[in-house]
């Protein structure tokens, strides 16, 4: 077991024991910064020059994840009358399917209907369905990680393990000051740098997120979401992808939507403030059919977004 004696650090006056914490702040700071950038290059391993999101998934994906998947999904699937949505007094929804599922088809809409089917004649909760649905996320998120554009689940908490070094430097300082509160010894200045140090390790231990440049391309399309959804007969289903429920809430043609989904799929859930960037522009949602774009992989069968 070790010692106090086998640290000496935790046994020096104040004069040798702030000078020696604030280098050991200063090594682990550097090194933490080193592997969060060694990380996040190899993150951003391929050239994203031609970066294009246009799928209203891919963007359900990258401001809300799987959940936001889900939920748009199953909104437009009530829409269209082939699930039922019943909303529970104090609980979950329970969702039935009013229809089958094509066995070939691989788009998320179907993937949803597939996955609320699955439980037959009886209704599923919400959360039953999500268990169900949530592996069909996966080739996308993986494409996604490949593309440079935001990593996996796995990949992104290299970011919080790479502040280790400030933990341990931290945990030390603690330690210190514990002692000398114990001795009646001055720790003000100690206490003050494990405030910094902790601030530091709360910044620095923040999981990889979405690159810039996606960021940049997914204001614009909010912007132009907006602007449409704005007009009159606009469709609020067009900003769904970028707030989530909340976009829909109280409007016409979608009352069955259960109130609850918003605490399934909040959006404080969205994983970055689009009101921070200083992008502007007239974008659209890139060409072919629909205001989303071609609906490309994971998007077939939903024209309906454009209407």
């Amino acid at each position: 077991m070790i010692t106090q004696a086998e640290i000496p650090f935790l046994d020096w006056s104040a004069e040798k024991s702030l000078p020696a914490y604030l280098i050991l702040f200063a090594l682990a700071l550097s090194w933490t910064l080193l592997n969060r950038w060694t990380a996040q290059r190899k993150l951003r391993r391929r050239d994203s020059e031609n970066l294009k999101i246009s799928d209203p998934y891919e963007i359900c994906y990258l401001t809300g994840g799987p959940r936001r998947v889900l939920t748009y999904a199953l909104t437009e699937l009530a829409r269209e009358r082939r699930v039922e949505l019943l909303e529970q007094s104090q609980a979950e929804p329970e969702i039935l399917a009013l229809t089958e599922p094509q066995p070939s088809a691989t788009d998320f809409k179907s993937l949803a209907l597939g996955s609320v089917a699955s439980f037959g004649k009886s209704s599923a909760s919400l959360k039953q369905v999500f268990a169900h649905f949530r592996p069909a996320c996966s080739p996308l998120e993986k494409r996604l990680a490949i593309e440079g554009i935001k990593p996996t689940s796995k990949e992104a908490q290299k970011g919080r393990r790479a502040a280790w070094p400030l933990i341990l430097v931290f945990l030390l300082g603690l330690a210190k000051v514990l002692i000398g509160l114990s001795r009646d010894r001055p720790v003000g200045f100690l206490i003050l740098f494990l405030v910094v140090t902790l601030v530091t390790v709360f910044i620095l231990s923040k999981p990889f997120g979405i690159s810039e440049q996606a960021k940049a391309q997914l204001q614009a399309l909010r912007i132009a979401a907006e602007s449409k959804a704005a007009k009159q007969g606009g469709n609020p289903l067009l900003l769904f992808p970028f707030i989530g429920p909340a976009a829909i809430e109280n409007r016409t043609g979608y009352e069955k939507v259960p109130a609850s989904f918003q605490k399934f799929d909040p959006i404080a859930a969205t994983y970055f403030t689009f009101g921070g960037w200083n992008n502007s522009g007239d974008h659209t949602f890139g060409s072919g059919g629909g205001d989303f774009g071609d609906g490309g992989s994971g998007c077939s069968g939903c024209g309906g977004c454009g209407s």
